[in-house]
Formats: C-alpha cells, structure tokens, sequence
C-alpha cells in the first residue's frame, strides 16, 4: 500500500505480487515505485496508472529475497540483492555479478549517484562505479555478517552494521 503521510490515508494498493514483498524503493522523483519478494520477482510500479511498467524474475533457488533497495539519488538506478536496473530504458545493468560471497543483504548509493555499495551476509563490502559497474573497491570484515550499509550525505564514508551488533 501507498499511504499519504498527512492524513494517514491508503492511496494507492498495489496487488501484483503473489508472495511476502521484502523490499521496497521510490525513484528520486517519486513516480515509480520497485518492490521485490521472496520469490525473486522485482517489479517497477508506474504510480500514476498503478500498473507494474517491468517485471524480473529470478529462479527461486538460486535468488536469496533481498531485504533491501535502493534508488539512486540523481532517479537514474535502482538496485535489488540481484540486480541494478536503468530506470530510463528498464534494461537490467548489473545481474547476478554481486559478490564473491553472496547476495547482497544491504546496498547504498553515494549522493552523486557515482556510485553503489552492497553488503553481504558473509561480510563482503563492495563499491562499484555507476554506469560501466566496474568494482572500485572489495574488502571483507573478518568474521562478520553485514546486514546493512549506508552512505554519509558527504558520500566519504559508509557505515554498515551487521548480525553481532557492531557498527562498522
């Protein structure tokens, strides 16, 4: 459901998935909407006909349900565990590269859209470029499993915590 933060009120209802959504993420210009399961369907809501605009679809024993999106701050991405989509085109960009180790459990995009970051279950933390999705940096903290990650407004450091209760 869409709700108007004002009032409290249902706006809009969105009935197209068949199992629990896990995920969820605006566009920067608030006229799409993506919302991924746990079977592994991601779709891009256009809002104002309330209709699903894509589809994707992955295999559900080989998808992990992500438990976090993101849309990148200049309306141009938006990211699931298991790929980044051009929200001009709908063309999936970046598919079932993440990780060494895994799915990603939390991502994050910089302030200037320049670039993504993910987390995994088994602590892998990964940045990549925007637009050509080469890796900028991989590193893994020992013995963790990151859960989420964010970016500073900044966009000079991040911050991920993780199952233990850390903050990293």
């Amino acid at each position: 459901m869409v709700w108007d933060t004002d009032s409290g009120a249902k706006k809009t209802v969105l009935l197209d998935h068949t199992s629990r959504v896990m995920s969820v993420a605006f566009s920067a210009a608030g006229r799409r909407l993506a919302t991924s399961d746990v079977t592994g369907v991601m779709m891009i809501w256009d809002l104002a006909t309330r209709r699903p605009w894509r589809t994707y679809r992955f295999d559900a024993e080989t998808w992990h349900p992500g438990f976090h999106m993101a849309a990148s701050p200049d309306g141009r991405w938006i990211a699931d565990s298991q790929r980044v989509v051009d929200l001009a085109s709908g063309r999936e960009v970046l598919v079932k590269t993440w990780g060494r180790s895994g799915d990603y459990y939390g991502l994050s995009f910089s302030r200037d859209s320049h670039w993504l970051v993910g987390v995994t279950h088994y602590g892998e933390v990964v940045r990549y470029r925007c637009g050509d999705w080469s890796v900028l940096e991989r590193f893994q903290v020992p013995e963790q499993s990151l859960i989420a990650v964010e970016v500073t407004p900044d966009s000079r450091r991040l911050v991920t915590g993780g199952d233990d209760g850390n903050i990293w």
